[in-house]
């Protein structure tokens, strides 16, 4: 039996739809190309579809023939090595990442291949807020395709949000909160590295003296579901929220509850 006899097995027997099954991890057409042995699926997204539907891993995978033609890309150790080479300004590692993604044609390829493309750029000018034209177009024609937004390619955002100006990541973020305007059945995963990104927006808010921009996003924010997961991003929502408001009360009461709990060295590394 193939991966995606596997899984269509599965689907059936949960009743599911294909776009239910592929639960945001992965677009709804590309898991059906997945499910038709059209395309290979990276590991980390099928270990992912299985653990969001509760499928035991280890049952499934005896149901695979041998030698399964699985894409064993590690998209953690890629986005680390993106970090790596950002934090280090490091031009010459850029060349080893191209290679590893010339392996690799899962249903992120183009955007990862892009954010490299960006990433070089910015190594080789040093400056933000100057990306070209071309640039630009290719990443919102990315941005803009069907689901473009999956679990992998808001953890590379993530980790890339740095390299964009404000006007681009009020681009992005107004993307990200019209895909995801209703967490209803969206990955706990997802909505957690959508708060993150959030969180980040709001940062950059506050460095740049924008706080009309943030308003819609910590409203977002708020909006995310009651849960313990979300707890602290919430949190320094609202904190953010203070400080646009200059509420030195509700900036204390804050800092006391991160304290209380702990994080004292955490704290150190908030604007007051």
């Amino acid at each position: 039996m193939t991966i995606g006899e596997a899984l269509k097995q599965e689907r059936n027997k949960l009743n599911l739809t294909q776009s239910a099954m592929a639960a945001d991890i992965i677009s709804p057409s590309f898991y059906s190309k997945v499910e038709n042995n059209l395309h290979e699926i990276n590991v980390n997204d099928l270990l992912a579809i299985l653990n969001v539907h509760s499928i035991d891993i280890s049952a499934f995978f005896r149901k695979i023939s041998t030698n399964p033609q699985i894409d064993y890309f590690d998209f953690t150790l890629f986005t680390n090595k993106i970090l790596n080479i950002w934090h280090q300004q490091n031009i010459e590692e850029v060349s080893s990442l191209r290679k590893e993604l010339d392996k690799y044609n899962g249903n992120d390829a183009d955007f990862l291949k892009l954010q490299v493309d960006l990433l070089s750029f910015f190594l080789t000018n040093r400056e933000k807020g100057n990306l070209p034209a071309p640039f630009l177009q290719k990443l919102r024609a990315e941005l803009f395709k069907q689901n473009s937004w999956s679990l992998t390619s808001l953890k590379i955002f993530r980790l890339t949000m740095r390299i964009y100006d404000l006007d681009q990541l009020t681009f992005f973020m107004a993307s990200i909160m019209n895909k995801f305007s209703d967490f209803k059945g969206v990955n706990l995963e997802i909505v957690e590295v959508i708060a993150a990104i959030s969180v980040n927006y709001l940062d950059n808010c506050y460095e740049n003296n924008e706080f009309n921009q943030s308003r819609n996003v910590q409203n977002y924010l708020e909006k995310m579901p009651a849960n313990l997961t979300l707890f602290a991003y919430k949190l320094l929502g609202r904190y953010y929220q203070a400080l646009f408001d200059k509420n030195t009360t509700e900036l204390t009461n804050i800092r006391q509850v991160f304290i209380d709990c702990g994080y004292q060295a955490f704290i150190q590394l908030l604007p007051k």
